[in-house]
């Protein structure tokens, strides 16, 4: 057995002593505290030491070991082995699962064991925990590439690794992962709360489900954030949101962690208002973590994200079933038995009306999301048929629920108790204006569904009403929202240097963030230009036309670099023009040979292209991997097959090499965008290639109104492919992003100081 699993096995040891330990101090057993709280640190211990095993076995390139095998390679670079550490599904349930026991710990060292309410809510967290390390050891990081293939001789080791797949070759890897998986982690803590609540109806859940459910929705927002930036840049998508199965399954536990504020803000307020809502929808977020887990890993979902499918999706299953369980059952018996208060007033228009709204609302935008990614996956196992809900689905579901949301908090922002009537009214005025700006369409960019599309087309007649609504008619709710959010400002301005004015200041920036996300995204996502171009290496230094009367594009240099392996037939022909030179080194797989008089015509080929090598006849088998370097000629003439040849390479037999394709090759297109003959924007888009695969990584001029993005899907046949997109308003989506993550931060601080200040 290896010594990362043995570490983890000792992990499920010390958790079952600590339940031991809770359950006897639970019975009055007399059990020292200092006991629980060791065992509690070496668990953590133990896992941080296995993390950083296993992360001494990428930086030190153990091949040895399968999962190292499967994600590193000697040619990354070391932030890109770290980063390859949780590129896989066991590094990142061997993070969720440390994650986890840091929850554990720190409730130990800062709440500690005298506590029954705190010592049960710890005894879940710890169950949780134990099944998580069984998990993580079902399909192990330590798992040896000998354990996977028996007849492989132990002395043997591998020289290199398969490395990382080219689209997980950016910066943005090494956040992204990390952080999503310790949101899910901390996701923990504040279920077992809601659970033990839920059961016992005792207990001060609500103070340690909001404090860790808040740092919970701050790296979930992060999470979220950088993988929309991830695909922007990265992705090759031309936005930051495709409704992709992966992303789209961790967009719904935040939704339900979303409702989960909105409802204990006011039960905060009244221990009896959402007293059953609250909780479920913490637990209902916790589920949902672990579902995003099982689309990722269950191999039944297309995305661009998913691992494919693991043996772990049974135990992912089994966990969503029995939280499910244990979430609903206590739920249905507490609602059974509240008692029904028949003298209370009925008010429509009040504020925990307007909270109950906007919970509702984000439930239905959490379930048209889940229903969006799960219904295929019914049709694929009852039916046998693979079926894709496109984007349309969801932009046409979700779309008049996001009104409604911004119409509920714009009016949850302006609402005074003293002035209902007239609060109704701006209401009544809103929601006109959105109904008629609805029915204004200046053009087809404006439709909710692009008429164009089959999913348009076989819509029923009151879904393609829907689909038709203008995209302008989303702009009142966003004014009335942003009025309320600086009319609130404006009063919390006058409670400066007050505790409180930190949490409104908070509240403040959340809402303006969801008032840029919105705007920058409606816009960004409906009202770009895009258009292709395609630029021959010989025009190099010229503007060539797009696809659009207004554009042009200019290539100014390129060059292809980087890994041990050789360029692209493209590439090094087009480096070589670029360059002035003669002299090329092509690679490629042997094609069709024939005999010209004295010579042997070779025909090579690869992704990009082909070129034709002339050299003296020797031996060479077709289908062949070669890399060839000669004298490059344009032009050429055949005398002896009556051929002319537009590209031609002259070699000697002698320059004929095998080639073993290695390393990460990156195509650099040096580009300027032009629009009316003014330049627009500049940068370089770069292709790159590897074993894995191919990638690109786009040019992006970002101004404050639009980016210039430009897609370059590598050499082709002597050309430079392109994707041009002028996409308007996106840095005021990023924008949004980060006051957003601001304003949770400031609601965290302001927790933290509360607890600081009502110290004994």
């Amino acid at each position: 057995m290896e010594t990362g699993d043995i570490l983890l096995y000792l992990t499920i040891v010390t958790g079952l002593a600590t339940l031991i330990g809770i359950i006897q101090k639970e019975r009055g057993i007399a059990t020292p505290s200092s006991l629980l709280t060791w065992l509690v640190r070496a668990s953590t211990a133990l896992l941080v030491l296995d993390l950083g095993l296993l992360t001494y076995y990428f930086l030190n390139n153990d091949y040895s070991f399968m999962y190292v095998y499967q994600y590193n390679g000697n040619e990354l670079p070391t932030v890109y082995k770290l980063a390859a550490v949780f590129a896989g599904q066991p590094g990142t349930f061997l993070l969720w699962t440390l994650v986890n026991f840091i929850g554990v710990f720190w409730l130990s060292e800062k709440e500690g064991w005298e506590n029954s309410f705190v010592r049960k809510v710890q005894f879940i967290a710890i169950i949780v925990g134990i099944y998580l390390v069984i998990t993580t050891l079902i399909d192990s990081p330590f798992k040896t590439i000998y354990d996977v293939y028996p007849d492989l001789h132990t002395s043997w080791v591998p020289d290199d690794g398969n490395s990382l797949n080219p689209l997980l070759i950016n910066q943005w890897m090494a956040v992204h992962p990390p952080v999503m998986f310790v949101a899910y982690g901390l996701i923990t803590i504040p279920f077992a709360a809601a659970l033990v609540f839920m059961v016992t109806r005792s207990g001060e859940w609500e103070r340690l489900a909001r404090q860790w459910s808040k740092i919970t929705w701050f790296f979930l927002s992060i999470g979220l954030a950088v993988g929309g930036l991830w695909a922007y840049e990265g992705l090759s998508w031309g936005g930051f949101w495709a409704w992709d199965p992966v992303e789209t399954s961790s967009f719904i536990p935040w939704l339900t962690l979303t409702a989960a504020f909105h409802a204990m803000s006011q039960h905060r307020k009244n221990r009896e208002t959402f007293d059953i809502l609250a909780p479920v929808l913490i637990g209902m977020s916790y589920i949902l973590i672990w579902y995003a887990s099982l689309v990722t890993r269950s191999g039944l979902y297309g995305s661009v994200h998913a691992f494919g499918a693991a043996s772990t999706g049974t135990a992912l299953l089994v966990m969503i079933l029995l939280s499910l369980v244990a979430t609903a059952a206590p739920a249905v018996r507490n609602y059974l038995e509240k008692p029904k208060r028949e003298d209370e007033v009925k008010e429509y228009l009040n504020r925990n009306n307007i909270f109950l709204v906007t919970i509702v609302t984000l439930c239905i935008l959490a379930l048209i999301s889940f229903w969006g990614i799960t219904f295929p996956v019914f049709i694929q196992i009852f039916q046998g048929q693979k079926v894709q809900i496109g984007m349309g689905f969801f932009n046409l579901w979700s779309y008049p629920f996001a009104i409604i949301f911004m119409l509920m908090g714009g009016l949850c922002l302006n609402y005074r108790e003293s002035e209902k009537d007239s609060n109704l009214r701006a209401l009544l005025v809103v929601v006109a204006a959105t109904i008629a700006f609805a029915f204004i369409i200046p053009d087809q960019r404006y439709y909710l569904v692009d008429h164009q599309t089959a999913f348009f087309n076989s819509l029923p007649p009151l879904y393609k009403l829907i689909g038709s609504l203008s995209m302008l008619s989303i702009f009142p709710s966003l004014v009335y929202m942003a009025y309320g959010v600086f009319s609130r400002a404006s009063e919390d301005y006058k409670l400066r240097g007050k505790t409180i004015f930190t949490k409104r200041l908070g509240d403040t920036l959340i809402h303006v963030g969801v008032v840029l996300i919105m705007f920058g995204s409606i816009l960004s996502s409906s009202f770009g230009i895009t258009m292709g171009a395609t630029i021959p290496i010989e025009m190099q230094g010229m503007q060539v036309p797009t696809e659009h009367p207004d554009f042009s594009v200019k290539l100014v240099d390129f060059k292809e670099e980087g890994g041990s392996a050789a360029p692209s037939i493209s590439g090094a022909i087009g480096q070589a023009i670029s360059s002035g030179t003669s002299q090329v080194t092509v690679s490629g797989t042997i094609g069709e040979m024939t005999t010209a008089g004295r010579y042997m015509l070779v025909t090579l080929e690869d992704n990009s292209g082909n070129i034709t090598v002339a050299t003296l006849p020797f031996d060479i088998k077709q289908g062949s991997q070669v890399t060839v370097s000669g004298v490059l000629m344009s032009g050429f003439q055949s005398n002896s097959t009556g051929k002319a040849f537009d590209m031609i390479v002259l070699a000697d037999p002698n320059e004929f090499r095998d080639y073993s394709p290695s390393g990460i090759v990156y195509q650099k297109a040096k580009l300027e965008v032009y629009q009316n003959g003014g330049r627009i924007g500049s940068g370089t888009a770069v292709y790159l290639r590897n074993k894995q695969g191919e990638a690109s990584q786009v040019m992006i001029d970002r101004s404050l109104f639009n980016d210039v993005y430009v897609i370059f899907s590598g050499m082709k046949s002597g050309s430079l492919p392109l994707t041009i997109k002028i996409v308007p308003f996106p840095n005021e989506v990023w924008a949004g992003v980060i006051l957003f993550l601001i304003g949770i931060s400031l609601l965290v601080y302001h927790d933290a100081r509360k607890v600081i200040l009502h110290k004994p």
